[in-house]
């Protein structure tokens, strides 16, 4: 008899032994579950206000403070020239398609209801291209138009010939400067 009752009894703690590991099992897998689901719903929420962000995003239109950025990109020289202007009153909420539609020779770098960023490459040299040099015995100022083209802005009154003879050999060549702080500090040096 008590072989029966040992054999009982380990029937008994094996059968709750599996018992024990299914109901242990299922609660692991509700949690699981439990986590995935509010995962999927995490997603979804962030989804959902990612959709209504892009919605405001195209929908975002210019207002009364708003200010223009025009950068043009000489290709020819590598310089860019910015100009910032205040929005003109016929532009005030309008979307960033129809400041495209307006503005159709240039790109829209970036857009926003307080700031829009205008880009455009242009095939040519900026306005801050000058030329010195030697003319009737004294130093002229030319500037280089688009097209490279020299044009008389001013005489100076530094005579050539008391300039060291290396200078005076530059200046009948003529010197290219950039921007007009650069003019007028080689001028100064030849004063």
């Amino acid at each position: 008899m008590r072989k029966v009752s040992v054999i009982i009894s380990v029937l008994i703690t094996i059968m709750s032994g599996v018992l024990l590991g299914i109901i242990v099992h299922n609660y692991d897998y509700e949690k699981v579950a439990q986590a995935q689901e509010n995962e999927i719903n995490k997603i979804a929420k962030i989804q959902e206000r990612n959709i209504v962000i892009t919605a405001s995003i195209q929908t975002a239109k210019t207002t009364p403070n708003c200010t223009f950025q025009f950068e043009i990109k000489y290709e020819k020289c590598g310089h860019s020239e910015i100009i910032n202007k205040k929005i003109e009153e016929e532009d005030i909420n309008k979307t960033e398609e129809q400041i495209s539609k307006k503005y159709s020779d240039w790109v829209i770098k970036s857009f926003s209801p307080t700031s829009v960023k205008f880009v455009k490459s242009q095939n040519q040299i900026c306005e801050n291209h000058f030329v010195i040099k030697e003319d009737e015995g004294i130093i002229k100022v030319y500037r280089l138009n688009k097209d490279e083209n020299q044009v008389y802005v001013k005489d100076t009154d530094i005579i050539v010939k008391y300039l060291p003879e290396q200078d005076q050999e530059l200046l009948k060549e003529g010197i290219e400067i950039h921007g007009e702080l650069e003019l007028s500090n080689k001028l100064s040096d030849y004063e």
